[in-house]
């Protein structure tokens, strides 16, 4: 397994995850969103394919998860 950080490509694959494991999913808008207000995250590949995610957000001097799957 490997970790890196999410790149705005990944956001379409991260929805996907997202969708198989919670009944009201976000969708690419809705991460692009959360992109654009300075969420970042790391995904987990198996070999070349994403297997999960964490979205985090850095505000002041505090951190946030705000998705893991």
């Amino acid at each position: 397994m490997q970790i890196c950080e999410v790149r705005v490509e990944d956001l379409p694959t991260i929805a996907r995850i997202h969708a198989t494991c919670f009944e009201l999913a976000w969708d690419v808008a809705a991460l692009e969103g959360l992109w654009q207000s300075g969420v970042r995250g790391f995904l987990v590949l198996k070999g070349t394919a994403a297997v999960a995610f964490l979205l985090y957000r850095y505000a002041a001097d505090e951190g946030e998860i705000i998705s893991v799957a």
